[in-house]
């Protein structure tokens, strides 16, 4: 079901934060989000998944749509936020609905008998109106998850205070106004968000201080709001240059002719190295068409296993001859060909 229709457990996602989190390759974490929410139960406890994974690396979250009620809760946790312009965040609320079919029962001369144990068993059944003092501990509940999510929005977003976030009423905002009220970072599009963490953007240094939240099984340490570093100051205007180079490069990789039928090819040589498009696409012409075996083009590019582009040896099972060049020489070989080029660049 998940698989056809894009719906994750709070079990998995937190199976894959925290396997990313554990991942000494992974330098950041990015979450593309479109949900309008999910279950109270299990969501403050995803959300502490991330709390504890942003302690150790860059979690960002891009609300890529729609980032609300249990959706934002999880988002909050995050060391940044970045909204498209019109995105929707919020919806910091609790609902439980109850739904009253007695009176058309009646109508239909349905009369339902419950045979229980246990005073409380049938409490808030659909076919009997809902009395006063069920609706009062229905209330006290939907208030308890209120508390939790207020204060996990709190300590993942460490300028707003509760009063702030209780004051939103559970409303949902778009961008601009979603930013002004401090309930995300920045505006921006998915493809800006992965120029600015493949630029290093990402850091660690630049990872805000979070607090322990509810639901957390361990206390989470802070990061440092700032440390000694050893980086040459940039301006805007040459880190914008920076994203915008590395946009038009990633679109240049991706989307030649080349990738197509080389797509796990064409995403490590993208985003896994700083090769020029011009040598990516290259080194694309001549790669066989992909078999889906990533794990293998990634051996082969770090050296572990020859690197062959022959397609016609590959199809045969060979590629280990003579002629089969190392991923240091395909990178010398076609550097060489870019006008300007220098040697010792990549």
């Amino acid at each position: 079901m998940g698989a056809s229709s894009g719906v994750i457990s709070y079990e998995g996602f937190k199976y894959q934060v925290e396997s990313a989190a554990r991942d000494p390759r992974t330098r950041a974490i990015l979450l593309d989000m479109e949900s309008p929410g999910g279950e109270a139960v299990g969501a403050f406890e995803a959300a502490a998944a991330v709390r504890a994974a942003a302690a150790t690396k860059p979690v960002w979250t891009l609300v890529n749509g729609l980032a609300a009620s249990a959706a934002y809760a999880i988002a909050s946790a995050s060391t940044r936020i970045v909204s498209i312009p019109t995105g929707i965040s919020g919806s910091i609320g609790v609902v439980l609905a109850h739904f009253d079919y007695s009176e058309m029962l009646a109508k239909e001369g349905i009369k339902p008998t419950f045979i229980h144990a246990g005073a409380r068993k049938v409490d808030a059944n659909p076919y009997q109106a809902l009395p006063e003092a069920v609706r009062e501990r229905l209330q006290g509940e939907v208030g308890q998850f209120y508390d939790l999510f207020v204060e996990t929005v709190a300590a993942g977003r460490p300028g707003l205070t509760e009063k702030a976030i209780r004051s939103t009423e559970a409303g949902t905002f778009m961008g601009a106004e979603a930013l002004e009220l401090g309930l995300i970072d920045a505006l921006g599009t998915f493809e800006d968000v992965l120029a600015d963490l493949s630029a290093g953007g990402g850091s660690v240094a630049q990872t805000r201080p979070v607090a322990a939240g509810p639901g957390a099984t361990s206390p989470t340490p802070a990061v440092p709001s700032a440390r000694t570093t050893m980086e040459t100051p940039v301006t805007d205007t040459e880190a914008d240059q920076v994203r915008a180079s590395e946009r038009a490069r990633f679109a240049a990789i991706l989307n030649s002719p080349e990738a197509k039928g080389r797509e796990a090819q064409a995403n490590e040589l993208a985003f896994n190295t700083s090769l020029s498009a011009e040598t990516a696409v290259a080194i694309l012409r001549t790669a066989p068409r992909s078999s889906g075996d990533l794990a293998g083009f990634v051996a082969a590019k770090e050296g572990r296993t020859a690197l062959s582009l022959d397609p016609e040896k590959q199809a045969k099972g060979g590629g280990n001859g003579d002629e089969t060049l190392d991923w240091d020489e395909v990178i010398a070989s076609e550097n060489a060909k870019v006008p300007g080029y220098r040697k010792g660049e990549r």
